[in-house]
């Protein structure tokens, strides 16, 4: 299924899990949340190739504008526009640090496609972004988050071991032991599966959290404005520093595309793993695809107009 269609099922996952969420009989479903999102990230990481890295080298002035974009200036911009509009809701506010704090492994390459981006060249980041979000996310969460409620690194490292050891040593193991006809049919699933298996994981915990948001809907409102001004600021900041930097148009796509795009999954099954007992923290990374994917849809309608019409001027 298309990348286009998921806010679709995310949507329905949703609103089947709400439905469902006065139901005594589905209660206790909350325990299946952290075994789908592993099956999840195990599709992720059976599609990816760390080796790819060394390629990425040959690309330094994007590596560059995106590595700073990611990994010093979002983090800072994510702390400053959640203390200015979430401050009153902390649990809101590491939501939207831990979804801004990961850059997307995955369908940002999507949406760089139909905008008639540079999609060598982002896959030449996505190991990149793989490796330094898992190895920096401990190190964010105690900077920004650590002020807002008790946490310590190794609470951090336990979650993120336990919900990234069985798949990243699944994915490896069925990339060396599979036949290599297996191993392709495998991949191509792989989009489809981490959607359905997101799904039920978001579906389960609607069902076993959804009656907050139930009670409080303003949460969900709340949680729209700080996101979209992200989205606004960094998408203006790409198109300028890619402008300085002389990039071509097909690498500011990439550029654009690679800082906008988050990995809400992986910060999801951290969180509720490292945050079992605050579940708006997960709720707000729940929430997140259902803007961010309408957003990355419309600049990749956006963008090849701006080339069209503003680009060479």
């Amino acid at each position: 299924m298309e990348a286009r269609n998921q806010p679709l099922v995310f949507f329905a996952a949703i609103l089947i899990g709400l439905a469902s969420s006065n139901i005594e009989a589905v209660g206790n479903i909350s325990i299946l949340i952290i075994p789908s999102l592993i099956v999840m990230l195990y599709f992720v990481f059976v599609d990816v190739k760390v080796a790819d890295v060394s390629k990425a080298a040959r690309n330094r002035p994007l590596i560059s504008a995106s590595l700073g974009l990611n990994f010093i200036f979002t983090p800072v911009l994510a702390y400053v526009i959640g203390w200015i509009f979430l401050s009153d809701i902390p649990d809101l506010w590491i939501g939207l640090i831990m979804l801004l704090v990961t850059p997307c492994t995955d369908w940002y390459l999507t949406y760089t496609k139909i905008a008639r981006g540079d999609v060598p060249a982002c896959l030449t980041l996505l190991p990149w972004n793989l490796i330094l979000q898992l190895a920096l996310l401990p190190i964010y969460l105690k900077i920004f988050v650590g002020e807002l409620i008790n946490i310590e690194l190794k609470m951090i490292i336990d979650a993120m071991g336990l919900v990234l050891t069985v798949p990243i040593l699944g994915a490896a193991f069925s990339r060396w032991a599979l036949p290599e006809d297996l191993k392709e049919k495998l991949i191509s699933k792989s989009s489809s599966m981490q959607m359905w298996a997101l799904a039920f994981a978001i579906f389960s915990m609607f069902a076993s959290q959804g009656s907050i948001l139930l009670k409080t809907p303003s949460l969900f409102i709340k949680f729209l404005l700080p996101l979209f001004l992200f989205y606004l600021i960094i998408f203006t900041l790409g198109l300028i520093i890619g402008k300085i930097l002389s990039f071509e148009f097909r690498r500011i796509v990439c550029l654009v595309m690679t800082t906008t795009a988050k990995n809400s999954p992986l910060s999801l099954a951290i969180a509720v793993a490292a945050f079992p007992d605050r579940p708006l923290i997960a709720l707000a990374l729940v929430l997140a695809p259902l803007i961010e994917i309408p957003v990355l849809l419309l600049l990749s309608k956006v963008l090849p107009l701006w080339e069209k019409y503003g680009y060479a001027n």
